[in-house]
């Protein structure tokens, strides 16, 4: 009868060990920003989209001061601590780098310019059926 207990005792702390370790992971990797973030993003109307890929690499369309919309690649960082997502690219040959504040949920991500106090909300883009995105 102990060899029983004992056994369901080691079960049990094995168990729990490992759901402890799962949800630690869950928190500080699956649902990190940085990681979150991955994906394509777009504003309800279509006009506005933004993609982030697990290697850093941002591409879109972004509203430009003076050019208007414009299509760019280039990479992001995520500044958890601070909610603050850099995305850095070139247009015509000149470097930008662009800092906003950002909120972010499984399903969307607000960002506001610092500066202006703009703020333009994503929703994660679905992937159409058929497609072959993740």
């Amino acid at each position: 009868m102990k060899k029983i207990i004992v056994a369901v005792l080691v079960v049990a702390v094995l168990a729990g060990a490992g759901l402890i370790g799962w949800n630690v992971y869950e928190k500080e990797v699956v649902m990190a920003p940085e990681n979150l973030i991955v994906g394509e993003w777009k504003t309800s109307n279509d006009v506005y989209s933004l993609v982030f890929t697990e290697e850093g690499v941002a591409s879109g369309n972004l509203d430009v001061p003076l050019l208007g919309k414009v299509s760019f690649n280039g990479t992001y960082t995520v500044d958890e601590e601070n909610s603050k997502l850099t995305i850095t690219y070139s247009l015509y040959s000149i470097s930008y780098t662009d800092t906003k504040s950002f909120v972010l949920t499984e399903d969307t991500l607000t960002l506001t310019d610092d500066g202006t106090g703009v703020t333009t909300s994503y929703t994660r883009a679905v992937p159409e059926a058929g497609s072959s995105a993740a």
